[in-house]
């Protein structure tokens, strides 16, 4: 059982209580997606811990807050929680230290964890389509970092601040100009690490 999708009559409990207790070490992926989930357990991660899950899905609910559990899930490499309602993500986020795919848009974060920094591994992240008004001062650190989106909002509270804009675009050089197509701040770094940005 390396994939599991969540029936539509099935809540979460009845699932970590049915499938996770008896399959857990085999489960590699989970979509929870389309299942007006308000809430996860507070424990849903831990159930997880001696798993090697790498993907879990949680588009298109209505979650309001990630239980901090969910750091805990060590071979998590992608992760889905765009189109909730979520505030912010839990501060330890940086402890899913295999994590390269966070898609987190279309909620309404407002500012991304410090510890976000400390995912060596990220490759794509999507956080457009939230109320972001700053990224972490840090984010230069992601050294594998290939693609960032962020949306119209953010990009004009950076030009706003020059200092600010300035120390960010040189995280990521050398520079090129934005194309006129973009409708949001796209910043893409290339498999040579780091070669464009937009904006």
């Amino acid at each position: 059982m390396s994939k599991v999708y969540v029936s539509p009559e099935e809540t979460v409990t009845e699932f970590l209580q049915h499938y996770a207790v008896h399959f857990e070490e085999q489960m590699k992926e989970i979509n929870l997606g389309y299942k007006k989930i308000t809430e996860l357990p507070i424990e849903f991660g831990s159930v997880f811990t001696t798993s090697s899950l790498i993907m879990l899905d949680l588009f298109c609910n209505e979650i309001e807050e990630l239980p901090d559990s969910i750091c805990s899930l060590r071979f998590l490499e992608t992760l889905y929680c765009n189109s909730n309602k979520l505030v912010k993500l839990p501060e330890e986020i940086g402890a899913l230290k295999k994590l390269k795919l966070l898609i987190c848009d279309d909620n309404k974060i407002e500012e991304l964890p410090d510890s976000i920094c400390s995912l060596r591994f990220l490759e794509t992240l999507y956080c457009n389509s939230n109320k972001l008004v700053k990224l972490p001062e840090e984010i230069g650190a992601l050294k594998k970092l290939k693609l960032l989106i962020c949306d119209d909002s953010f990009k004009k509270n950076l030009k706003k601040n020059s200092v600010q804009l300035l120390n960010f675009l040189l995280s990521f050089v050398p520079l090129t100009p934005r194309p006129f197509y973009s409708s949001f701040f796209l910043l893409y770094l290339s498999f040579d690490n780091m070669s464009k940005v937009y904006v």
